[in-house]
């Protein structure tokens, strides 16, 4: 196909899945030929993440009357760039830049990327925004078009679900797991219950430290790795803290090591009670061999077979998840099992290039239809 000019608004400040699956797709078209760039918030974690990994990045103010007042600005940004599509992730940058691209010269596309399952304002306003200003919806999950098409009655020919894929290769990593458990200082023949993510509320990190003892318990040898930084992670500390579970969970803060770090696991843990899209830590793990027991949210469950590459309990439910942990943590035989059709199972449904292979055709489509072609 031709090659695109692709640009991607971002106007979150953080850095999670969303932020990451924006970077590794603009590493992966350009990979291919296409000119794909971020715009994204100033100060904005995305922006030094994307050049460093030479991607061209542009701080941008999305908020408040900045914002607004930015649109000529941005639109003839995009004239100048020749964009044929820009794609948008969160709720400020989409309504200004599917805004500017309305009245840009070169009339790029307009695809709305929804990441997260949290539901989705049906007012008209919001509904305008998705289906009026946008000219294509991606979804990262299946789960999520089915409930913008049956909840909010988006039409379901303008709504493509393209799940988010990884490439497995850093992720199996078994011969960094002495070295990485020594470095968390946990014996090798520990049993180690590991989990990795943003710390935000709605990740299950609370039911985690709820089961800590418990699991204690129950696993000679437990200890339990949290991995990752966020909103939650100095009051998660206190908790450890006050609780007087330090010789349990040790909490490693934000790590760019994460194959290492999962080649110290013997189970992965991802207790998630809300707005998941197909998680990247998953699937991650899933490369590494490790059996998963996870919330049977339904994006999740896209990705996790029951009783196949692990198991899924009703979220929130602390004995569920605390019986389905002790019963693998029992049995290394069926752990190894369930981690090899994990392996099997991310090589054969989520891997990076059929990914960028799908969004090459919606993007391309997007573009042909608003009268853009590629260079």
């Amino acid at each position: 196909m031709s090659a695109l000019t692709i640009v991607h608004t971002e106007a979150s400040t953080g850095w999670g899945g969303q932020e990451i699956r924006i970077v590794l797709e603009a590493v992966g078209l350009r990979g291919r030929g296409h000119d794909v760039r971020v715009v994204g918030p100033a100060g904005g974690a995305i922006i030094q993440r994307a050049r460093d990994v030479d991607v061209p990045a542009e701080e941008w103010a999305w908020n408040g009357a900045a914002g607004w007042f930015s649109i000529p600005r941005l639109a003839g940004r995009l004239d100048s760039l020749r964009a044929d599509v820009v794609v948008t992730h969160s709720s400020r940058d989409s309504w200004v830049a599917s805004l500017a691209a309305r009245i840009a010269r070169s009339r790029p596309a307009v695809v709305r990327m929804r990441h997260l399952s949290t539901p989705v304002s049906t007012g008209i306003l919001t509904r305008w925004l998705y289906t009026r200003l946008a000219d294509v919806i991606v979804t990262t999950s299946e789960a999520i078009r089915r409930t913008l098409i049956e909840r909010n009655g988006y039409p379901p020919e303008r709504l493509v679900a393209v799940p988010t894929h990884i490439d497995p290769a850093g992720f199996d990593r078994p011969d960094a797991r002495t070295a990485a458990r020594g470095a968390l200082g946990i014996g090798q023949d520990a049993f180690v219950l590991g989990t990795v993510s943003v710390l935000r509320s709605w990740k299950g990190h609370d039911l985690l430290l709820g089961a800590a003892r418990s699991l204690g318990a129950a696993i000679p040898g437990v200890r339990i790795v949290i991995v990752g930084d966020g909103p939650q992670g100095e009051r998660l500390r206190a908790r450890v803290e006050d609780e007087g579970l330090s010789e349990i969970v040790t909490m490693t803060g934000h790590r760019e090591d994460i194959g290492e770090m999962l080649s110290a696991f013997d189970l992965f843990a991802f207790p998630s009670t809300a707005n998941e899209g197909v998680p990247q830590a998953v699937l991650q793990a899933m490369s590494a061999g490790l059996p998963v027991v996870a919330s049977s949210l339904p994006s999740i469950a896209e990705v996790v077979r029951e009783e196949e590459t692990g198991f899924l309990f009703p979220p929130g439910d602390a004995s569920a998840f605390s019986g389905r942990i002790v019963l693998l943590a029992g049995d290394a035989a069926l752990r190894r099992r369930m981690g090899e059709a994990g392996k099997a199972r991310v090589r054969e449904r989520f891997m990076e290039s059929g990914m960028l292979d799908r969004l090459e055709e919606v993007y391309g489509r997007a573009a042909s239809g608003r009268g853009r072609g590629g260079r």
